[in-house]
Protein backbone atom coordinates (compact mmCIF):
# COMPACT_ATOMS: atom_id res chain seq x y z
CA UNK A 1 0.00 0.00 0.00
CA UNK A 2 1.89 3.53 -0.91
CA UNK A 3 2.06 6.08 1.51
CA UNK A 4 0.32 8.91 -0.05
CA UNK A 5 -2.32 9.19 -2.26
CA UNK A 6 -2.31 11.94 -5.04
CA UNK A 7 -5.65 12.49 -6.63
CA UNK A 8 -5.38 14.82 -9.83
CA UNK A 9 -8.33 16.76 -10.39
CA UNK A 10 -8.31 17.92 -13.89
CA UNK A 11 -10.87 20.27 -16.11
CA UNK A 12 -9.44 22.30 -19.14
CA UNK A 13 -5.97 22.94 -17.48
CA UNK A 14 -4.28 21.56 -20.69
CA UNK A 15 -1.39 23.96 -20.94
CA UNK A 16 -0.91 23.61 -16.80
CA UNK A 17 -0.86 19.61 -17.09
CA UNK A 18 2.40 18.75 -17.59
CA UNK A 19 4.42 21.22 -14.92
CA UNK A 20 1.94 20.23 -12.45
CA UNK A 21 2.58 16.42 -12.98
CA UNK A 22 6.45 16.41 -13.78
CA UNK A 23 6.26 18.39 -10.07
CA UNK A 24 4.49 15.39 -9.06
CA UNK A 25 6.36 12.34 -10.23
CA UNK A 26 9.78 13.97 -9.57
CA UNK A 27 9.00 14.33 -6.07
CA UNK A 28 12.09 13.54 -3.52
CA UNK A 29 9.22 11.33 -1.47
CA UNK A 30 8.51 8.60 -3.76
CA UNK A 31 5.90 6.10 -1.97
CA UNK A 32 2.39 7.12 -3.78
CA UNK A 33 0.05 6.52 -6.18
CA UNK A 34 -1.31 8.77 -8.20
CA UNK A 35 -5.19 9.18 -9.40
CA UNK A 36 -5.52 11.09 -12.64
CA UNK A 37 -9.32 12.21 -13.28
CA UNK A 38 -10.27 14.14 -15.91
CA UNK A 39 -14.16 16.16 -15.68
CA UNK A 40 -14.89 15.66 -19.74
CA UNK A 41 -12.12 18.26 -20.72
CA UNK A 42 -12.96 20.04 -24.00
CA UNK A 43 -9.19 21.09 -24.61
CA UNK A 44 -6.16 19.04 -25.33
CA UNK A 45 -5.72 18.08 -21.84
CA UNK A 46 -6.65 14.13 -22.61
CA UNK A 47 -3.44 14.32 -24.94
CA UNK A 48 -1.13 15.03 -22.04
CA UNK A 49 -2.87 13.10 -19.42
CA UNK A 50 -2.65 9.94 -21.67
CA UNK A 51 1.09 10.06 -21.90
CA UNK A 52 1.25 9.89 -18.04
CA UNK A 53 -1.16 7.14 -18.10
CA UNK A 54 0.87 4.44 -17.86
CA UNK A 55 3.72 5.74 -15.73
CA UNK A 56 3.77 2.66 -13.22
CA UNK A 57 2.47 5.48 -10.19
CA UNK A 58 -0.64 6.29 -11.64
CA UNK A 59 -3.36 3.78 -10.32
CA UNK A 60 -6.70 4.95 -12.03
CA UNK A 61 -6.86 6.83 -14.62
CA UNK A 62 -10.72 8.29 -15.36
CA UNK A 63 -12.35 10.13 -18.10
CA UNK A 64 -15.98 11.58 -17.11
CA UNK A 65 -18.02 11.46 -20.21
CA UNK A 66 -20.13 14.37 -18.96
CA UNK A 67 -18.81 17.31 -16.62
CA UNK A 68 -20.00 16.74 -13.19
CA UNK A 69 -20.38 20.12 -12.71
CA UNK A 70 -18.03 20.65 -9.08
CA UNK A 71 -14.91 19.82 -8.82
CA UNK A 72 -15.42 18.53 -5.13
CA UNK A 73 -17.66 15.54 -6.79
CA UNK A 74 -14.01 14.59 -8.25
CA UNK A 75 -12.66 14.44 -4.99
CA UNK A 76 -15.41 12.72 -3.56
CA UNK A 77 -14.67 9.88 -6.16
CA UNK A 78 -10.86 10.04 -6.07
CA UNK A 79 -10.81 9.53 -1.94
CA UNK A 80 -12.79 6.52 -2.92
CA UNK A 81 -10.34 4.79 -5.03
CA UNK A 82 -7.64 6.27 -2.95
CA UNK A 83 -5.55 3.21 -0.86
CA UNK A 84 -2.49 5.55 0.78
CA UNK A 85 -2.82 6.56 4.53
CA UNK A 86 -2.23 9.80 3.66
CA UNK A 87 -3.98 12.29 0.55
CA UNK A 88 -2.50 14.98 -1.41
CA UNK A 89 -5.30 16.30 -3.91
CA UNK A 90 -2.88 18.39 -5.84
CA UNK A 91 -5.22 20.26 -8.16
CA UNK A 92 -4.28 20.80 -11.93
CA UNK A 93 -3.33 23.96 -12.31
CA UNK A 94 -0.84 24.63 -9.52
CA UNK A 95 2.65 23.03 -9.00
CA UNK A 96 4.93 22.18 -5.98
CA UNK A 97 8.35 22.14 -4.78
CA UNK A 98 10.39 18.96 -5.35
CA UNK A 99 10.64 18.24 -1.35
CA UNK A 100 6.70 19.17 -0.89
CA UNK A 101 5.98 15.76 -0.08
CA UNK A 102 9.28 15.16 1.70
CA UNK A 103 8.52 17.91 4.24
CA UNK A 104 4.93 17.16 5.03
CA UNK A 105 5.06 13.98 4.84
CA UNK A 106 7.36 14.37 8.10
CA UNK A 107 5.24 16.40 9.78
CA UNK A 108 2.42 13.50 9.76
CA UNK A 109 4.79 10.32 10.64
CA UNK A 110 6.23 12.30 13.59
CA UNK A 111 3.06 13.50 15.12
CA UNK A 112 -0.41 11.13 15.56
CA UNK A 113 -2.32 14.07 16.80
CA UNK A 114 -1.43 15.96 13.83
CA UNK A 115 -4.65 15.30 10.80
CA UNK A 116 -3.72 17.94 8.12
CA UNK A 117 -0.53 19.99 7.83
CA UNK A 118 -0.67 22.44 4.88
CA UNK A 119 2.78 24.21 3.50
CA UNK A 120 3.06 28.28 2.60
CA UNK A 121 2.12 29.25 -1.02
CA UNK A 122 3.76 31.39 -3.21
CA UNK A 123 0.84 33.21 -5.75
CA UNK A 124 1.73 32.77 -9.21
CA UNK A 125 0.23 34.47 -12.43
CA UNK A 126 -0.77 32.19 -15.68
CA UNK A 127 2.27 32.59 -16.86
CA UNK A 128 3.92 31.24 -13.84
CA UNK A 129 5.37 34.81 -12.57
CA UNK A 130 5.68 34.83 -8.97
CA UNK A 131 2.94 37.42 -7.74
CA UNK A 132 2.94 37.91 -4.23
CA UNK A 133 2.20 35.70 -0.98
CA UNK A 134 -0.80 34.16 -0.41
CA UNK A 135 -3.51 36.96 1.02
CA UNK A 136 -3.92 35.00 4.56
CA UNK A 137 0.20 36.26 4.98
CA UNK A 138 -0.32 39.88 3.75
CA UNK A 139 -4.00 40.81 5.07
CA UNK A 140 -5.38 38.85 7.30
CA UNK A 141 -5.37 40.26 11.41
CA UNK A 142 -2.88 37.46 12.90
CA UNK A 143 -0.66 37.55 9.66
CA UNK A 144 2.85 37.27 11.79
CA UNK A 145 1.07 33.84 12.97
CA UNK A 146 1.91 32.60 9.26
CA UNK A 147 5.35 33.51 9.38
CA UNK A 148 6.92 30.38 11.26
CA UNK A 149 5.67 26.91 11.47
CA UNK A 150 2.91 25.81 13.76
CA UNK A 151 1.17 23.47 15.35
CA UNK A 152 -2.60 24.27 16.73
CA UNK A 153 -5.18 22.01 18.62
CA UNK A 154 -7.91 22.00 15.83
CA UNK A 155 -10.77 23.09 17.98
CA UNK A 156 -8.84 26.13 18.59
CA UNK A 157 -7.72 26.43 15.11
CA UNK A 158 -11.86 26.67 14.28
CA UNK A 159 -12.25 28.92 16.42
CA UNK A 160 -9.75 31.70 15.66
CA UNK A 161 -9.60 30.90 11.72
CA UNK A 162 -11.55 28.65 9.90
CA UNK A 163 -15.08 29.76 11.20
CA UNK A 164 -14.54 33.10 9.89
CA UNK A 165 -12.49 32.71 6.74
CA UNK A 166 -11.22 30.12 5.04
CA UNK A 167 -7.10 30.44 5.82
CA UNK A 168 -6.39 27.20 4.11
CA UNK A 169 -6.92 28.63 0.55
CA UNK A 170 -5.41 26.24 -2.07
CA UNK A 171 -5.81 22.63 -1.57
CA UNK A 172 -2.80 21.67 -3.38
CA UNK A 173 -0.77 22.92 -0.30
CA UNK A 174 -2.85 20.85 1.83
CA UNK A 175 -1.95 16.69 3.01
CA UNK A 176 -4.11 15.13 5.58
CA UNK A 177 -4.41 11.53 6.90
CA UNK A 178 -7.44 9.67 5.00
CA UNK A 179 -8.80 8.19 7.97
CA UNK A 180 -9.85 11.58 9.89
CA UNK A 181 -12.13 12.17 7.15
CA UNK A 182 -15.32 10.89 7.63
CA UNK A 183 -16.65 10.08 4.03
CA UNK A 184 -19.80 9.05 4.78
CA UNK A 185 -20.78 12.74 5.29
CA UNK A 186 -21.51 13.85 1.97
CA UNK A 187 -22.03 17.48 2.77
CA UNK A 188 -18.64 18.91 1.45
CA UNK A 189 -18.81 17.12 -1.62
CA UNK A 190 -22.34 18.38 -2.61
CA UNK A 191 -21.13 22.46 -2.06
CA UNK A 192 -20.50 24.42 -5.30
CA UNK A 193 -17.82 27.03 -3.63
CA UNK A 194 -17.02 25.61 -0.07
CA UNK A 195 -16.54 22.10 -0.64
CA UNK A 196 -12.60 22.59 0.71
CA UNK A 197 -13.72 24.48 3.52
CA UNK A 198 -16.12 21.93 5.01
CA UNK A 199 -13.26 19.57 4.69
CA UNK A 200 -10.71 21.31 6.78
CA UNK A 201 -13.06 22.33 9.18
CA UNK A 202 -13.90 18.29 9.33
CA UNK A 203 -10.71 17.13 9.92
CA UNK A 204 -10.03 20.28 12.34
CA UNK A 205 -12.43 19.12 14.68
CA UNK A 206 -10.58 15.67 15.13
CA UNK A 207 -7.16 16.52 15.23
CA UNK A 208 -4.46 18.93 15.12
CA UNK A 209 -3.41 21.34 12.22
CA UNK A 210 0.67 22.39 11.14
CA UNK A 211 1.92 24.41 9.30
CA UNK A 212 5.02 24.95 7.50
CA UNK A 213 5.82 28.27 6.83
CA UNK A 214 8.31 27.20 3.87
CA UNK A 215 6.73 28.09 0.44
CA UNK A 216 6.25 24.92 -0.97
CA UNK A 217 3.27 25.24 -2.91
CA UNK A 218 2.55 27.09 -5.81
CA UNK A 219 -0.67 28.32 -6.71
CA UNK A 220 -2.08 29.45 -9.75
CA UNK A 221 -4.25 32.37 -10.22
CA UNK A 222 -5.63 32.61 -13.58
CA UNK A 223 -9.02 34.04 -14.87
CA UNK A 224 -10.29 30.23 -15.69
CA UNK A 225 -9.81 29.00 -12.42
CA UNK A 226 -12.88 27.72 -10.08
CA UNK A 227 -11.75 29.46 -7.61
CA UNK A 228 -12.89 33.13 -9.46
CA UNK A 229 -16.04 34.54 -9.16
CA UNK A 230 -17.35 35.32 -12.11
CA UNK A 231 -20.82 36.83 -10.64
CA UNK A 232 -23.07 38.68 -8.12
CA UNK A 233 -24.60 35.18 -7.51
CA UNK A 234 -21.49 33.09 -7.34
CA UNK A 235 -20.14 35.75 -4.23
CA UNK A 236 -23.36 35.60 -2.88
CA UNK A 237 -23.47 31.53 -3.08
CA UNK A 238 -20.07 31.00 -1.05
CA UNK A 239 -21.58 33.84 1.72
CA UNK A 240 -24.51 31.57 1.87
CA UNK A 241 -22.25 27.74 2.01
CA UNK A 242 -20.64 29.71 4.53
CA UNK A 243 -23.14 30.40 6.97
CA UNK A 244 -24.40 27.21 6.62
CA UNK A 245 -20.57 26.03 7.70
CA UNK A 246 -20.35 28.26 10.41
CA UNK A 247 -23.92 27.04 11.90
CA UNK A 248 -21.70 23.46 12.01
CA UNK A 249 -18.76 24.63 13.12
CA UNK A 250 -21.37 26.71 16.01
CA UNK A 251 -23.25 23.02 16.73
CA UNK A 252 -19.25 21.74 17.07
CA UNK A 253 -17.72 23.60 19.57
CA UNK A 254 -18.57 26.27 21.95
CA UNK A 255 -17.32 29.50 20.05
CA UNK A 256 -18.14 32.13 22.29
CA UNK A 257 -20.85 34.53 21.21
CA UNK A 258 -18.16 37.47 20.93
CA UNK A 259 -16.25 35.75 18.76
CA UNK A 260 -19.53 34.15 16.74
CA UNK A 261 -20.80 38.48 16.66
CA UNK A 262 -17.06 39.10 15.08
CA UNK A 263 -17.50 37.24 12.50
CA UNK A 264 -21.24 38.25 12.02
CA UNK A 265 -20.32 41.83 11.46
CA UNK A 266 -17.72 40.41 8.75
CA UNK A 267 -20.44 38.26 6.76
CA UNK A 268 -23.06 40.86 6.84
CA UNK A 269 -20.25 43.40 5.19
CA UNK A 270 -19.57 40.86 2.67
CA UNK A 271 -22.75 40.57 1.91
CA UNK A 272 -23.71 44.43 1.63
CA UNK A 273 -20.71 44.85 -0.37
CA UNK A 274 -22.14 42.43 -3.42
CA UNK A 275 -25.03 44.00 -3.09
CA UNK A 276 -24.24 47.30 -2.74
CA UNK A 277 -21.64 47.16 -5.77
CA UNK A 278 -24.26 46.24 -7.85
CA UNK A 279 -26.88 48.35 -9.82
CA UNK A 280 -29.99 47.49 -8.18
CA UNK A 281 -31.07 45.26 -5.27
CA UNK A 282 -33.03 42.21 -5.58
CA UNK A 283 -35.26 42.22 -2.34
CA UNK A 284 -35.95 38.64 -2.55
CA UNK A 285 -33.41 36.87 -2.90
CA UNK A 286 -32.96 38.07 1.22
CA UNK A 287 -35.76 36.23 2.20
CA UNK A 288 -35.90 32.72 1.20
CA UNK A 289 -32.35 31.70 3.30
CA UNK A 290 -32.92 33.92 5.79
CA UNK A 291 -36.45 32.70 6.92
CA UNK A 292 -35.25 29.01 7.49
CA UNK A 293 -33.33 29.74 10.98
CA UNK A 294 -33.50 32.35 13.77
CA UNK A 295 -29.84 32.29 14.37
CA UNK A 296 -28.75 33.26 10.90
CA UNK A 297 -29.83 36.87 12.63
CA UNK A 298 -26.37 37.01 13.88
CA UNK A 299 -24.90 36.68 10.48
CA UNK A 300 -25.58 39.93 9.08
CA UNK A 301 -25.09 42.35 12.65
CA UNK A 302 -28.41 41.97 14.26
CA UNK A 303 -28.53 40.14 18.36
CA UNK A 304 -30.32 36.88 18.42
CA UNK A 305 -33.19 37.45 19.09
CA UNK A 306 -34.61 34.95 22.30
CA UNK A 307 -38.10 34.49 20.96
CA UNK A 308 -39.13 33.12 17.22
CA UNK A 309 -41.19 36.02 16.57
CA UNK A 310 -39.02 38.53 16.89
CA UNK A 311 -37.17 37.01 13.98
CA UNK A 312 -38.92 38.86 11.12
CA UNK A 313 -39.07 42.28 12.33
CA UNK A 314 -35.12 42.40 12.92
CA UNK A 315 -34.44 40.80 9.28
CA UNK A 316 -36.90 42.85 7.70
CA UNK A 317 -34.84 45.58 8.32
CA UNK A 318 -31.68 44.01 6.39
CA UNK A 319 -32.98 44.77 2.94
CA UNK A 320 -34.64 48.08 3.74
CA UNK A 321 -31.03 49.10 5.03
CA UNK A 322 -29.25 48.05 2.10
CA UNK A 323 -32.13 49.84 -0.65
CA UNK A 324 -31.48 53.05 1.18
CA UNK A 325 -27.83 53.22 1.28
CA UNK A 326 -27.93 52.08 -2.46
CA UNK A 327 -30.07 54.62 -3.11
CA UNK A 328 -28.32 57.30 -1.30
CA UNK A 329 -24.77 56.69 -3.05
Amino acid sequence: MPTVSIIVPNYNHAIFLQQRLDSIFNQSFQDFEVILLDDASTDYSLDILKKYAQHPKVSHFIVNEENSGSPFRQWQKGLSLAQGKYVWIAESDDWADLKFLEQLVDVLEKNEQIGLVYAHSLEVDQKGKEVGERWYVKNEKNAAFWKSSFQMNGINFLKQFLAEINVIPNASAVLFRKNVLDLSDMRAFHKRKTGDWWIWSSIALKSDVAFIAKPLNYFRSHAASTRVYRSKQERKLRILEGIELLNFITDQTNISKHRLREISKKLGGRWQKIYLNAKSIDLALFFPPFLQEQRLAYYFGFFAPQKKYYFIPYMLLLPMRLLYLNLKK
